[in-house]
């Protein structure tokens, strides 16, 4: 290594692990680095460093940290770097995007990152993946890109960053190790470790959508000003929004859908809980602890009754969810999608939009009866029975207008039917037959279509000449899958309904219906069945014991 390039690498990058930041800063700004040009063209000409030439300077483009360590004969951590304020004439302004790139840069800790006086510009992604513990900002700097911080199997986490700027900068100002605007009002980039709980100060309306980086130990809760007045969606999701009061930043958050508490939420096996106002009931902020697992909620939290699921509560994918005694409202976007079972609480009052959807393949969900409204696209692709109706129901995908609340009344035999808001025994419930019967009646297919008009011929809501027709012709479509369907439910008001439409009259299809409900022991449909078969002049054993014993 020749002399220059020996004194360039040892004035801009050395190991110091023990003297204190505040001494090397002191130092490094009192003793700026200005290379002449014999030493900055042994740096460019050894490709450790990449310049670009501009108007007022020139941008450092790469830095080889890897090789810089190397040929200094330095260790791989606990080093200070130093930016030249100058190579040679052309003053360093600005570090371009990605100046530190992850194979240039692996396994290189850098305890304190010095930016020269004269810098203006660090441009979006400049310092990624870059692990540095301290960076100090010039006077001079007015642009602080974008951390777009991508961790990688050659990049290694910060034990922890820090940041300082000179007192005399007119754009930013640091404050307990954290980056804010110079008028306090933005946090551009926080300190890291970080608390269990953030404590934005008072003062700050803005947070940037990179002041959180990335990291295996991400906070878990934010308090947050009553003035704050932006919170990006880029900002980790799962977080925690502590609000103080009923302030703007409250209905800030709920706009965003953030997950927000007030300062005396509660954490328990993995969940968050907040409480109302008056602390007279809790309610369930996040489960999001424990996604793809089983949701059993308490029926209350510190004695107080767990009345309400909150918005995006639920996590996204369960394997089942299980509703607690107390339970009253659920709100928008408990989606648990693909959820093998779902319980739904007597009590349940109403179900927001998107909740439980493509969930319980296997068993209907039972809606209580309690529940009076469901929102759109809930339960999408999913079947549920409701227990007013006495009806089983496959919700399609991309339906709006099936939960429409609509008056029912009970008549005799058990049957349900359509009814005046006024008429004697009148029930409302949520969800429109009429317009379920009309969309199983046209011709549009879908996975399950055979199963659902089976489901809703055994059901108790009277279903129209013409959707019955309609309904049968459908099932002759799939015939043999609906006798195995029709007999594994051995429903006696679905045989019934399909034989006043002569679905029946086949003999083989008599006959092979006969043989099913009497493999499934469906004794009360079997002798409908006959009874009907006689009903319509068709010729019937004279002892139909003799071929059907049970």
């Amino acid at each position: 290594m020749d002399d220059p390039l020996r004194r360039a690498l040892s004035r801009i990058l050395f190991f110091d692990a023990t003297t204190p930041l505040d001494e090397l800063i002191e130092h490094a700004r009192a003793n700026p680095v200005t290379l002449d040009a014999a030493e900055a063209a042994a740096l460019v000409d050894s490709e450790l460093f990449s310049l670009w030439p501009e108007q007022q300077g020139c941008a450092l483009l790469a830095a080889d940290l890897h090789a810089l360590a190397r040929d200094a004969k330095l260790p791989d951590e606990g080093l200070i770097l130093h930016l030249p304020q100058a190579f040679g004439d052309m003053p360093l302004t600005r570090i371009a995007r990605e100046a530190f790139r992850p194979w240039l840069s692996y396994g290189i800790k850098i305890r304190l990152l010095i930016l020269p006086e004269g810098m203006t510009d660090i441009s979006d992604g400049a310092l990624a993946p870059l692990c540095f513990e301290h960076l100090c900002l010039p006077s001079t700097l007015t642009h602080f890109g974008m951390r777009e911080v991508r961790w990688n199997k050659l990049t290694c986490y910060p034990d922890r960053v820090s940041f300082s700027v000179h007192g005399d900068n007119p754009a930013f100002a640091a404050h307990d190790g954290s980056l804010y605007s110079k008028d306090g009002t933005e946090l551009i980039a926080h300190a890291y470790p970080y608390d269990a709980c953030i404590d934005i100060p008072d003062g700050v309306k803005r947070l940037r959508k990179d002041a959180f980086i990335h990291t295996p130990q991400p906070p878990q809760s934010i308090l947050c000003p009553d003035n704050l007045e932006e919170a990006p969606d880029e900002i980790d999701p799962s977080l925690l929004w502590i609000r103080n009061s009923t302030a703007p930043v409250a209905q800030l958050l709920r706009r965003e859908g953030r997950l927000g508490v007030s300062p005396v939420y509660w954490r328990e096996d993995g969940c968050v809980f907040d409480f109302n106002p008056a602390r007279s009931e809790s309610v369930l902020v996040s489960a999001q602890g424990n996604d793809g697992g089983d949701i059993v909620l308490p029926a209350s939290v510190v004695d107080r009754p767990l009345t309400r699921i909150g918005e995006r509560a639920l996590p996204r994918r369960a394997q089942s969810v299980a509703l607690s005694e107390n339970v009253k409202i659920v709100e928008d976007g408990n989606a648990c999608e693909g959820a093998q079972r779902i319980v739904l609480n007597e009590g349940l009052a109403s179900i927001g939009a998107g909740c439980f959807m493509r969930a319980a393949h296997d068993a209907a969900v039972r809606i209580p009866r309690s529940v009076q409204s469901i929102g759109a696209r809930s339960f999408c692709a999913s079947r549920i029975f409701f227990e007013a109706l006495g009806t089983a129901v496959f919700i399609p995908a991309g339906s709006h207008s099936l939960f429409e609340p609509q008056t029912y009344r009970t008549t005799g035999f058990s049957r349900i039917e359509y009814a005046r808001r006024d008429a004697d025994g009148a029930f409302t419930a949520p969800f429109d037959m009429g317009a379920y019967d009309g969309f199983l009646a046209g011709d549009r297919s879908f996975f399950g279509k055979t199963e659902a008009i089976v489901d809703r011929l055994s059901g108790d809501v009277e279903i129209s000449q013409e959707h019955a027709i309609a309904f049968a012709a459908q099932l002759d479509k799939n015939a043999d899958s609906a006798l195995c369907l029709i007999a594994q439910r051995r429903s006696k008001r679905c045989v019934e309904r399909l034989a006043e439409h002569r679905f029946y009259e086949n003999e083989q299809r008599f006959l092979a219906q006969c043989e099913l409900l009497r493999q499934h022991h469906a004794t009360e449909a079997l002798g409908l069945l006959m009874e009907q078969r006689v009903h319509h002049g068709n010729v019937a054993p004279a002892k139909p014991s003799d071929r059907f014993a049970f």
